[in-house]
């Protein structure tokens, strides 16, 4: 009696089936009862969220560990080799950093900026409050005014940012922030284990590609995925550290000129700088619009075109020098291809859209073009070889 002996047809053919019934069972849980499916699948998704933040972190801070892992092999182990001691090393050198940074932020800078954001709340807020009601009684005497007034309230709901900029919710915000703790220390356990285990993980993600693609197309999806990662880990880790750079030179200009809510701007900053072109723009217009209302009937105008001038300079600075000295060419599209980008990708996923489009077009594009040019090339070959055969059956007519 022969025994049943597993190979790639066969696995192939169990992994269609599985996945042919699991389609089939979710779209029948979809037909019963639509409400109930997708509120067990918040639940369900709500509850693996910690899992989502290990893979998140694992991601965000395995370049730092890889950069450990070079600098310990080029300085410390460089007669003999200790895979495993640097990879400890390594490990335990990112998430100490990771460890420290997170410590100064929460005990030296975030206790500036939240007594930033109650005083900007308890000083703008009510002025705000005024301008509003001023624009919703010359609303009702101005018709054009009116049309005007209702396409940015369609855009921007004044309620709900008053809501926003209250002492109250912003109180809630950091609590609800805080109840995320448990969930963020276990994703950082997870994604200790998701590094150490990468070379499993990797190994099991390759036989499953390998039983539902063939061995060339399983080659070429490895290798797009390791570029998209490539691509991905060094634009975000880049842009993150090139926004913290202009931070900090926004923080020390606008502390040294005595720029009201100089800690909350820098954070503006730091967060607009993410997003290419449109980030940085619209934070220079909040800041200028929010310190117009604050100094409104004060001698200091002038604050406002002030700190335009320190934004703009801080943002030049950026893509002058900061952002070529740590970029890749291929990550820095030119200016109009990057608006296309931002705006596309922010239609279809919204601000994350916005943070991985330029890493994406980069991978698929070097992609097409590689493509291109082999079809480009073998054309050429075959017109070489034709004009080769035509010269042949010439000669042997003569």
């Amino acid at each position: 009696m022969k025994l049943f002996k597993p190979n790639e047809k066969y696995t192939k053919i169990a992994v269609y089936a599985i996945l042919t019934l699991l389609a089939c069972i979710l779209f029948f849980l979809l037909c019963i009862n639509a409400k109930t499916f997708f509120a067990a699948t918040v639940t369900f998704l709500t509850a693996i969220k910690s899992i989502f933040y290990g893979i998140i972190f694992a991601l965000l801070i395995y370049p730092l560990v890889h950069s450990y892992q070079r600098a310990l092999k080029t300085l410390v182990f460089k007669r003999k080799e200790r895979k495993r001691l640097t990879e400890g090393l390594a490990i335990g050198g990112a998430y100490l950093t990771v460890i420290i940074v997170v410590f100064v932020f929460a005990f030296s800078i975030a206790p500036v900026i939240s007594s930033d954001v109650t005083n900007f709340s308890n000083e703008v807020g009510p002025k705000i409050t005024n301008y509003i009601e001023k624009m919703q009684n010359y609303k009702s005497q101005n018709e054009y005014f009116e049309i005007i007034y209702n396409k940015v309230a369609e855009v921007v709901n004044f309620k709900n940012f008053l809501e926003i900029i209250d002492p109250k919710t912003i109180f809630s915000i950091i609590t609800s922030i805080m109840s995320e703790l448990y969930n963020i220390i276990i994703g950082l356990i997870i994604s200790i284990y998701l590094i150490i285990s990468r070379k499993q993980f990797a190994n099991i993600f390759g036989k499953l590609f390998m039983a539902i693609f063939s061995k060339k197309r399983t080659r070429k999806i490895t290798v797009l995925l390791n570029k998209l990662y490539s691509n991905c880990t060094e634009y975000l880790s880049s842009r993150m550290i090139s926004s913290l750079y202009i931070a900090c030179l926004c923080y020390a200009i606008c502390w040294i000129i005595k720029m009201p809510f100089y800690s909350l701007i820098a954070l503006l900053v730091f967060l607009g700088n993410l997003v290419p072109v449109f980030g940085p723009t619209v934070v220079t217009m909040v800041c200028a619009l929010f310190m117009l209302i604050y100094k409104t009937g004060s001698p200091d105008w002038y604050y406002t075109v002030l700190l335009i001038a320190v934004i703009v300079a801080v943002q030049l600075f950026d893509s002058i020098f900061i952002e070529k000295t740590m970029l890749s060419r291929r990550l820095r599209p030119n200016i109009g291809v990057t608006i296309v980008l931002v705006i596309i990708s922010f239609l279809i996923a919204g601000i994350i859209g916005t943070l991985i489009c330029i890493p994406v077009y980069a991978t698929l594009y070097s992609e097409f073009r590689n493509k291109f040019s082999k079809i480009l090339k073998n054309r050429d070959k075959e017109t070489i070889k034709s004009g080769d055969d035509n010269n042949n059956a010439d000669g042997k007519t003569v």
